[in-house]
């Protein structure tokens, strides 16, 4: 049986969850949701944005900009997606950082090591940004990156959602401009 102390610290765990599932919540099904309404968007089109968003990452606007009929909204509802993925697998790596010892003394190994590291302590946070834009890393490893490092959560979490957008803006600008040069866009549409 749990004394009360035992009780009192599950509380406060599940509590320290609560907001970020909470955030997650509206930002991967009420604003989509929101979004889809103000565009027009389909149900279909809504299961393949997510469906995508989660599998691909920001590599999934280059073909919905494409063929989207409205790659405004479709581009709301991916940047949408991401930022959720970023507040649920936070919530849910700082709740298994301090449910399991094992990983509570693995992490605070690697924060050990990474305190002698000049340039982790000089520019580590900030290069969140870059790791969102790595193949293979993207927007998950990046979470996973900064957690692990046991970086500024805020500040982090502020820097992971920055990075979502410019990288998703950049995409959008850029595949928008070549398929109107090239003139494809109404080859799809």
């Amino acid at each position: 049986m749990d004394s009360p102390g035992e009780n009192s610290d599950k509380r406060v765990q599940r509590r320290s969850i609560q907001p970020n599932l909470l955030l997650a919540g509206l930002f991967l099904i009420a604003f989509p949701i929101i979004i889809a309404w103000v565009f027009d968007i389909d149900p279909s089109t809504m299961i393949a944005l997510y469906s995508g968003t989660l599998l691909f990452q920001a590599a999934y606007l280059t073909t919905t900009t494409a063929v989207a009929t409205e790659p405004i909204g479709a581009y709301m509802i991916i940047l949408s997606i991401g930022i959720a993925v970023i507040f649920a697998e936070e919530g849910v790596l700082s709740f298994l950082g301090r449910r399991s010892p094992r990983i509570a003394a693995w992490t605070g190994k690697v924060h050990e090591k990474t305190k002698k590291s000049q340039a982790i302590i000089k520019w580590g946070v900030y290069s969140i940004i870059l790791l969102v834009w790595i193949p293979g890393i993207g927007l998950y490893g990046a979470v996973l990156a900064a957690w692990v490092l046991g970086w500024n959560r805020r500040l982090a979490t502020a820097l992971l959602i920055v990075g979502w957008v410019v990288m998703c803006t950049i995409i959008l600008l850029v595949t928008g401009s070549i398929l109107q040069v090239s003139g494809l866009r109404n080859f799809f549409l």
